[in-house]
């Protein structure tokens, strides 16, 4: 990890993310996880039934529709992947309406890149700070306890009370694990490339993040975009940047998802919204402080966004938006 953490990230400390793998391996464990079984044993088990038909429903439909089947397949790599709107090989990534050759697309972005104005780790302080706590939006946090990972997904309630956010958690355990079974193959494809271990569904795994990256960045349409710097994922310092945040936020999550469900003090305050926030805003609060480390290096990991992969107009350009 420390070869990793020089060769990638430069002076940032990742060995917090092997101590939360730690934690929650032993945590889950302890509820019998078996493969990538996200419902019959998952944390979520403790109290899925307090979901409604409708719910459960429209969380089995949001995973079925924003994650492809890509784990556990014994067929063709493109042959499997061929048939959902995410589809990648070894030579050719399709986005949208365009495709390209990987080395293709590299070109055109890092030729774009040549004359895009960055800032200097010292510049931009005060905008740079803002930008990442409002990245930070759906980061649960005590100060405000109906922050939950589902804020701003298609799967968040949109009310702000006491069942709904502790249903919402309840959600995000599967929504959660779910993506950890994905990111946590990808990483380790990322750094065992050439291993003769790395199967074809940690090679999925990695090459289905890259895409989602791509799409989510809206990659295709930056080229045009003359003052924006574009982040190619194929170079895998940058991917791995984004695996290691990803993989921090959803652990940190999970742990913190399993002190929440199933806390009989929380159960009992459902009709007590006063009471229900005050004893989230505890569990929080002592969250953080287990977990200290954690949360600094996933702070740390959105500071090196913000120094190398976004241009000088980007970061005043958020800047405006964020105060408006």
């Amino acid at each position: 990890m420390e070869n990793l953490t020089k060769k990638y990230l430069n002076t940032i400390d990742i060995t917090s993310i092997e101590v939360l793998y730690k934690k929650l391996y032993l945590l889950l464990d302890k509820y019998k996880i078996k493969n990538d079984d996200i419902y019959e044993y998952a944390i979520i088990h403790k109290n899925f039934h307090i979901l409604n038909s409708l719910e459960k429903k429209k969380l089995e439909q949001f995973l079925e529709e924003y994650y492809p089947q890509i784990l556990g397949i014994n067929g063709n790599l493109e042959d499997e992947l061929s048939s959902s709107s995410f589809f990648i090989t070894d030579n050719k990534i399709f986005l949208e309406y365009k495709n390209y050759s990987i080395k293709e697309l590299s070109n055109l972005i890092l030729n774009h890149n040549k004359n895009v104005v960055k800032s200097s780790p010292n510049q931009y302080l005060l905008e740079k700070e803002k930008l990442i706590d409002w990245y930070a939006y759906n980061t649960p946090v005590s100060s405000d306890t109906t922050i939950t990972p589902l804020t701003g997904t298609a799967l968040e309630q949109g009310i702000k009370t006491a069942k709904v956010i502790y249903t919402e958690w309840i959600i995000a355990s599967a929504y959660l694990l779910k993506e950890f079974n994905i990111w946590k193959k990808a990483k380790y494809y990322s750094e065992n490339k050439n291993s003769e271990f790395s199967s074809i569904e940690f090679k999925q795994a990695y090459y289905y993040i890259i895409l989602r990256q791509f799409e989510f960045n809206k990659t295709i349409d930056k080229l045009d975009q003359k003052d924006v710097y574009i982040r190619d994922f194929f170079v895998n310092d940058i991917i791995y940047r984004e695996l290691c945040e990803d993989i921090l936020y959803i652990l940190l999550n999970l742990l913190l998802v399993d002190k929440i469900i199933g806390n009989k003090a929380l159960e009992n305050s459902l009709d007590n919204n006063n009471k229900f926030f005050e004893i989230l805003k505890d569990i929080i609060e002592d969250h953080y402080s287990q977990n200290r480390e954690g949360y600094e290096c996933l702070k740390n990991l959105r500071w090196y966004t913000c120094n190398n992969y976004l241009s000088a107009y980007e970061i005043k350009t958020y800047f405006k938006n964020i105060q408006k």
